[in-house]
């Protein structure tokens, strides 16, 4: 497909840790929200935040049919094991 003339979209991307009964964590990343507004991304985006300021939240644009893996940067999440400590 070619992704020049694809709509952008915007993914907001949701990151946390959350415990297990053995006293570690499981790192979380998960797709939040996909709007063609890029205002729409950001409001989300802020307002999700807002309830839960010690997550991590990002905003990635994409065209339809891209191959994210093509970009410099795209929707991942490196949690190293300290970080979930």
């Amino acid at each position: 497909m070619d992704t020049a003339s694809s709509p952008t979209v915007f993914i907001v991307v949701h990151a946390f840790t959350m415990p297990r009964p053995d006293q570690r964590h499981n790192g979380v990343v998960e797709v939040l929200y996909i709007a063609r507004d890029e205002e729409a991304a950001n409001h989300f985006m802020q307002n999700a935040a807002a309830e839960k300021p010690d997550d991590y939240f990002a905003v990635y644009p994409a065209a339809l049919g891209e191959d994210l893996s093509t970009k410099a940067h795209y929707p991942s999440v490196e949690i190293e094991w300290e970080d979930l400590q």
